[in-house]
């Protein structure tokens, strides 16, 4: 925002603009000297007229800390506002899992389910969990893994053509910046209830698999479950575990260090099984009530592997 001569003028950020924007005394609103400003044009630039326009916004100073992530989210239309409606329909969602919301879902809150991101995350979508496992055969001698993958149930918050849905599918996705993050969901569901915060518990979608010594994916089976995390983990933390299981890390995360080893022992087999060679279908399991699937989930990897397939 500049003042010269007693004429108030806007030069444009995008220097693609050729010409400053006359602002008229009475629509500088509460904009001062050199601050940052949002302009509506009201009058487009003529053959030998400036364009004139209003100050709709007024972001700051330009030195102000984070000012460069304001001015690249007008600039380039990212929604960063949250519809009325949308706002009021997160603000009546509990904060918590209910007794209700636990109906038809397997009870995975007794296994040890983690979470695996950057230092600087501040939502966790999924959480990982892996034991050795009898895939095949009759032996007792553990040859493969049993592997959750549990990712957020954001569908049981969210319903088809809601408020929080329509602004959500504007957005599309997340958008990260340094120090901020402009989420698809209101911060009720992205940094809470669609988050798999440590010690709470969410809902959540579930992949249960049994792979085996080759990467291969034996068996599977999707169902709708209740977690609670027992770890916040970052890579870089679980990279220095992994390097030194008797490092000052993996002393402080003793209960945990066996399932990081485990999911690594998974992951090279994984690896493993990328590599060009003739793999062998995956067979679904049998879909099952929800009381079976309950139990199923308590029991040993073992006695998952025996179940029926489809």
């Amino acid at each position: 925002m500049l003042h010269e001569g007693g004429i108030w003028l806007v030069a444009p950020e995008d220097r693609r603009y050729g010409q400053d924007v006359l602002i008229p005394k009475t629509a500088i609103g509460a904009a001062k000297t050199g601050q940052v400003v949002v302009v509506e044009l009201t009058e487009p630039p003529a053959l030998y007229g400036q364009p004139v326009g209003r100050v709709k916004e007024v972001l700051g100073e330009i030195d102000d800390p984070g000012m460069e992530i304001e001015i690249a989210v007008r600039k380039y239309g990212v929604p960063h506002e949250f519809s009325d409606a949308a706002i009021g329909e997160a603000r009546a969602l509990p904060d918590t899992v209910q007794p209700a919301d636990r109906q038809g879902r397997v009870d995975l809150t007794d296994m040890p389910l983690c979470t695996i991101d950057g230092e600087d995350a501040r939502d966790f979508d999924d959480a990982v969990y892996c034991e050795p496992a009898v895939v095949s055969g009759r032996g007792k001698k553990p040859n493969g893994w049993r592997l959750l993958v549990a990712i957020a149930d954001v569908s049981h918050y969210v319903k088809t053509g809601s408020p929080i849905d329509v602004d959500a599918y504007d957005r599309a996705t997340s958008v990260y910046f340094p120090r901020r993050v402009i989420p698809m969901l209101p911060e009720k569901l992205s940094n809470g209830l669609c988050s798999l915060n440590p010690d709470v518990e969410r809902l959540c979608m579930v992949c249960d698999m049994l792979v085996d010594a080759k990467g291969e994916v034996v068996a599977y089976q999707f169902y709708p479950a209740v977690m609670f995390s027992h770890a916040r983990f970052t890579y870089t933390e679980v990279a220095a575990i992994l390097a030194n299981t008797r490092g000052p890390e993996a002393a402080r995360r003793k209960d945990r260090v066996p399932d990081l080893l485990n999911l690594h022992d998974v992951f090279r087999a994984l690896l493993k099984g990328r590599q060009p060679a003739a793999r062998s279908t995956s067979t679904p399991w049998r879909h099952r009530s929800s009381a079976t699937r309950r139990a199923t989930s308590r029991r040993s990897c073992r006695a998952c592997a025996t179940m029926p397939t489809a």
